[in-house]
């Protein structure tokens, strides 16, 4: 879990990465991940360690790897360099 007393709130854009639809399933355990206010879960197909919105937008910054639940908007994932962003980095 996130340390600290101050509650983290996702930014306006919802997190989901640009071209990928995620399962149902798969956005209803990140929601209740994020309600409970954890940083990660594991993703019951793959059994990946998955980083919610949350613990990405308490980074700081977009780290343009691609994060399936990146909380930063389309134009700060392509000037972090994203792939697949579809969007050409500002400089």
């Amino acid at each position: 879990m996130l340390s600290g007393s101050a509650v983290i709130t996702p930014k306006l854009y919802t997190g989901q990465a640009l071209d990928q639809e995620l399962p149902v399933e798969i956005q209803k355990i990140h929601a209740l991940a994020v309600q409970q206010g954890r940083e990660a879960y594991v993703d019951p197909f793959t059994g990946h360690y998955v980083f919610t919105a949350l613990r990405l937008l308490a980074q700081g910054a977009c780290c343009g790897r691609g994060c399936r639940h990146c909380p930063w908007p389309p134009e700060e994932q392509a000037r972090a360099g994203r792939p697949g962003s579809g969007i050409t980095a500002l400089k």
